[in-house]
């Protein structure tokens, strides 16, 4: 290797990762490794069908590329395991230590009344997305409980990793997804359960989608809420539109909001 390509060692950055409570060492990307991740994204954008799965396959596989090994040559987690709120915010660490933390987002006025005298179109405005605004919300709990006919069902959780999303991508891929497809993402989170003093372990998958179709939705309501709170990163912004006056907010709340 020549001296002058010494010189472009990767970098090593450090980062906390809130919910699994560890500290990663990374390096920034490079073309290579984001050349399957660019090649997605507009299989993404146009709603193709696979295209979440692919997306999600690409963006695990650039971040076990810059997870730089600890002291004892192991990475300290690989991406499928990490939680989605621990997923966005590595994400957009690995962008802002390879292209810079200043960016910018294009919205558009909400009111489709605004008309810019311009382009004959509603207002876009460009916003600063600076990720230290954004805030963690939901809560992770371990288990859940319901009391069922007497007894005391407790089902103990699993997390919503990056490996769940790409479990069911399939679940993203379509508009109003079946009920089969909703128990198997529902079952996802299913660790292993306990009614009364019995405890079920080691339940095969098809059980648990059968054991959730089979329970009625005043009890399945309690996973449900368990889901929706699972923590995730939460961005806003209000901005008030120049030409007709209209309040905007602009929002990420979804995982891919963030970097696509």
């Amino acid at each position: 290797m020549s001296s002058l390509l010494n010189i472009l060692q990767p970098e090593r950055h450090h980062i906390k990762l809130e919910i699994a409570g560890i500290e990663l060492t990374v390096r920034p990307y490079n073309h290579g490794d984001t050349k399957a991740f660019l090649e997605l994204l507009s299989d993404y954008k146009a709603k193709k069908k696979g295209g979440e799965k692919k997306l999600l396959l690409a963006q695990e596989e650039l971040i076990n590329a810059c997870i730089i090994p600890d002291e004892t040559g192991r990475k300290p987690i690989k991406a499928r395991d990490l939680h989605r709120a621990d997923f966005v915010a590595l994400m957009v660490f690995l962008k802002n230590i390879t292209h810079g933390e200043e960016s910018h987002i294009r919205f558009q006025c909400s009111n489709k009344k605004c008309e810019n005298p311009e382009t004959k179109n509603p207002y876009i405005t460009t916003i600063p997305f600076v990720f230290d605004d954004a805030v963690i919300k939901g809560e992770r709990k371990e288990k859940i409980s319901f009391d069922y006919m007497g007894k005391e069902v407790t089902i103990f959780t699993k997390p919503y990793t990056l490996g769940t999303m790409i479990q069911n991508a399939e679940l993203f891929d379509i508009d109003i997804p079946d009920m089969e497809v909703i128990h198997k993402f529902q079952a996802s989170f299913v660790d292993y359960l306990s009614v009364g003093d019995e405890v079920y372990e080691d339940i095969p998958f098809k059980d648990k989608v059968e054991f959730l179709t089979k329970l009625t939705p005043k009890y399945k309501k309690f996973l449900v809420s368990y889901i929706e709170e699972e923590p995730i990163y939460i961005w806003e912004k209000e901005w008030k539109c120049p030409i007709c006056e209209a309040i905007n907010i602009a929002i990420f709340d979804k995982v891919q909001d963030f970097f696509v």
